[in-house]
């Protein structure tokens, strides 16, 4: 991912795929499922994102 307005890249180690490109506002809405105000690009098209991870059972004590 690239913020274009911050200038600032984020990459996952050892994984490749499209660079999804916005500002860094939107890119968090669009990675958190919620429509950002504009929507990012990416050359090969935007990836289909997989469900949210589920919040880790608390511990009963």
């Amino acid at each position: 991912m690239h913020a274009d307005d911050l200038r600032r890249e984020w990459t996952r180690a050892g994984r490749t795929g499209p660079v999804v490109t916005g500002r860094v506002r939107d890119l968090a809405a669009w990675m958190a499922g919620r429509v950002p105000a504009a929507l990012p690009v990416a050359a090969e098209g935007l990836p289909v994102l997989g469900p949210w991870p589920p919040h880790p059972p608390r511990s009963r004590r």
